[in-house]
């Protein structure tokens, strides 16, 4: 899904903003870096087919609680179902890009 185009006007706003606050503090760029790696890591454990959460976070390298809020977003946002129960788990696979 991608960003809406911007309208000069909104650009021109956008900037103005930027040079009121400046720039974003170093450690909210390194929790995004951080946020972004682990994802990435959360969709490449699932690449290879349905896990559970221990087995993402083991996979992804993550903490158990933190793959499960990085499948709850992905979830809500259309990237994976639940596929099934392996044991007390739930299994997560990922669902396949639109094409577009």
């Amino acid at each position: 899904m991608a960003a809406p185009k911007l309208t000069p006007d909104q650009k021109e706003k956008l900037k103005i903003m930027r040079q009121r606050i400046g720039p974003p503090a170093d450690a909210l760029r390194a929790h995004i870096k951080q946020h972004s790696r682990a994802r990435k890591a959360v969709r490449a454990a699932l690449a290879d087919g349905p896990r559970t959460v221990p087995q993402i976070a083991q996979a992804a390298g993550i903490d158990p609680a933190d793959a499960l809020w990085h499948l709850t977003a992905m979830r809500k946002y259309g990237e994976l179902r639940e596929a099934g129960q392996d044991g007390d788990y739930v299994l997560y696979e990922l669902l396949a890009k639109p094409q577009g």
